[in-house]
């Protein structure tokens, strides 16, 4: 290996050490924040563990007042900042710029920022000179003055840790970015598709909706605008993923979920189909399975689904029970209802699709892929 090499693999294996003592150190903080709330923690304290929770809010909100108070009453003031980044022509903002609060963190929209002023750059590369010239000393300013405030010595700190070309929110906790840049790693747009709390990402999704899915998103994060030329594009790309749809294998389409107390629902599934109030819809589907394989005679020919199992299920065409599910591998085609594949695909691809499209200020996707444009 050559003396580079070497270098660079010694920096990743430090890189890896301290991003695994940065995890430790916040799943311990976490823990001992949650141990107070605990009611068989020795030292449980609900005073301590409330403290906790309202003093972070408080510092979010702190820095969220002063984030705005910057770019609202400063930023068309800071000759220093617009010599040092060649700025001209700069003007005050109108709108907010801070959107979006998390437990710990906060988003910044930086549209209109670079919209008020003359820059030949790239946005990225805007945002990072903020940063590194304005924004990460005014933080730091700011938190240790909210520290002094309280006669305490200031551990807080906010660092910039994504730029994205663009995002979609759908509530709180449930958001899907295109980041080109973290944590010092500059990215290709919709190279990088970071997801959170949506089905594109969860193991119970089909397969092939969560690749799908993820297309999809990409197609909406390619356009510049989400006008109507892009809902119509948008209903022709979910016509030929339809087509596809309906070709697919049934495990790809299916819906992946475990069983959990299956006695606790499943009352009776061999001579009677009984099910307990408020049984799962993933539980209903295996116990269909079973009930139809106890009053099959090919019984003995198939394995049927108990506690703890992952299963796959789907809607089905049936009027005695609207969903089946079976075990992965093992799918039973002798016994096995038709599957709705016009309710599977608007549960698995046009209800998630929605919940992205309908906060964009787009249509609501319906299962016939008609749209209608308003005149007003």
């Amino acid at each position: 290996m050559t003396e580079l090499e070497i270098k660079i693999q010694s920096l990743e294996k430090e890189s890896l050490r301290c991003y695994n003592l940065e995890q430790a150190i916040k799943l311990c903080i976490n823990s001992i924040y949650g141990a107070f709330a605990n009611d068989w923690f020795h030292f449980r304290s609900t005073a301590i563990a409330e403290t906790v929770t309202l003093q972070g809010q408080d510092a979010i909100k702190y820095t969220e007042r002063c984030v705005e108070k910057y770019f609202k009453e400063f930023w068309h003031k800071d000759f220093a900042l617009h010599k040092t980044m060649g700025l001209s022509e700069v003007v005050p903002l109108k709108r907010h710029v801070w959107k979006y609060t998390d437990t710990d963190s906060g988003y910044i929209v930086f549209e209109e920022v670079m919209e008020s002023c003359k820059w030949d750059g790239e946005i990225t590369d805007f945002i990072l000179q903020i940063n590194k010239h304005r924004l990460a000393d005014y933080l730091k300013k700011v938190l240790s003055d909210y520290a002094k405030s309280y006669n305490s010595e200031n551990f807080l700190d906010f660092e910039l840790e994504t730029i994205a070309n663009n995002a979609i929110w759908v509530s709180k906790k449930k958001y899907v970015q295109n980041i080109v840049w973290k944590d010092g790693k500059t990215y290709e747009p919709l190279t990088y598709i970071s997801t959170k709390g949506l089905e594109i990402i969860q193991s119970s999704t089909p397969a092939f909706c969560r690749d799908k899915l993820t297309d999809i998103v990409k197609f909406l994060f390619s356009k510049d605008r989400l006008d109507n030329d892009v809902v119509a594009e948008l209903t022709q790309v979910l016509k030929d993923i339809k087509t596809q749809f309906k070709l697919a294998d049934i495990e790809q389409i299916s819906s992946n979920r475990r069983i959990g107390d299956y006695n606790k629902f499943v009352l009776n599934d061999t001579n009677e189909f009984e099910l307990a109030k408020g049984c799962p819809i993933h539980v209903r589907a295996g116990a269909y399975h079973n009930y139809l394989v106890n009053n099959s005679a090919q019984k003995n020919n198939f394995d049927l689904v108990k506690t703890s199992d992952k299963i796959r299920w789907y809607y089905a065409s049936d009027q005695f029970c609207d969903v089946f599910g079976y075990l992965p591998g093992e799918y039973p085609y002798q016994l096995a209802p038709k599957i709705d594949i016009e309710r599977q695909f608007e549960m698995f691809i046009l209800e998630p699709l929605n919940r992205i499209v309908i906060p964009s200020g787009m249509p609501r996707l319906n299962r016939s892929l008609a749209y209608t444009l308003s005149l007003f």
